[in-house]
């Protein structure tokens, strides 16, 4: 079992001569660093681990043990997912020497994630860039009326204007009450009043023609009352 391991660990050196790390020979205790292909020039969308392997005396007739050192870009859950993932693999090839099947496999794994965190990033972006001209557009525009708001705004129109009608009229009409006098208020406010009929007896002269069967009437009125 041992050459078998022996033999595989060179094959691996011999791919990731920079990368490959041997920590212990007894059990044969490794670490690699395996990158997300290069999705962008500038590699922001990448993410990377540090894979750990422990092989038993009994490798490859059992798994190896799988751990991640350290994630960069993973999530939590991203994590404990790819250590799953890897496991399953190992799982599913024992008898076998597995070792490259799993660099390759956290390979592809690293970039399923790092293409679907630039997807995601790009789908936020785009949302934001709509709010944003969303937002422009009910600024310039204003929100487009249709039936039903304007049949609600007008509702709303004329029950306001109906409620300013009642209340102005309410106002005429207290104006109106408050600026008509009495009698009483007319003769105190204008006190020429009271000798109103001697000036107009006065002007008029002997031009003035009284009726005096109007006070006869009168005097045979009071006769009958008494």
């Amino acid at each position: 079992m041992i050459e078998i391991q022996d033999e595989e660990l060179d094959a691996i050196l011999s791919i990731y001569p920079d990368k490959l790390f041997e920590l212990s020979d007894k059990p044969k205790r490794f670490k690699l660093i395996v990158n997300s292909d290069e999705s962008s020039e500038d590699n922001i969308d990448e993410v990377s681990v540090e894979l750990m392997l422990t092989l038993p005396p009994e490798y490859p007739e059992v798994v190896p043990q799988i751990e991640l050192e350290t994630d960069n870009g993973l999530t939590v859950d991203e994590s404990e997912n790819l250590i799953e993932s890897l496991n399953e693999i190992a799982r599913e090839n024992v008898g076998e020497v597995v070792i490259f099947t799993l660099i390759s496999s956290c390979k592809d794994i690293l970039t399923e994630t790092s293409d679907r965190h630039r997807r995601d990033a790009e789908e936020l972006a785009a949302m934001k860039e709509k709010e944003a001209e969303e937002a422009l557009n009910r600024k310039l525009i204003g929100i487009p009326v249709t039936v039903e708001s304007f049949m609600a705004w007008k509702r709303k129109f004329d029950e306001q204007r109906s409620l300013l009608d009642n209340i102005n009229s309410m106002n005429i009409s207290d104006s109106k009450q408050s600026h008509r006098l009495t009698g009483k208020q007319l003769f105190e406010r204008d006190r020429s009043l009271d000798c109103s009929d001697e000036i107009f007896f006065a002007e008029a002269g002997d031009d003035v023609d009284i009726d005096e069967t109007l006070f006869e009437e009168e005097e045979e009125d009071d006769l009958e009352l008494n």
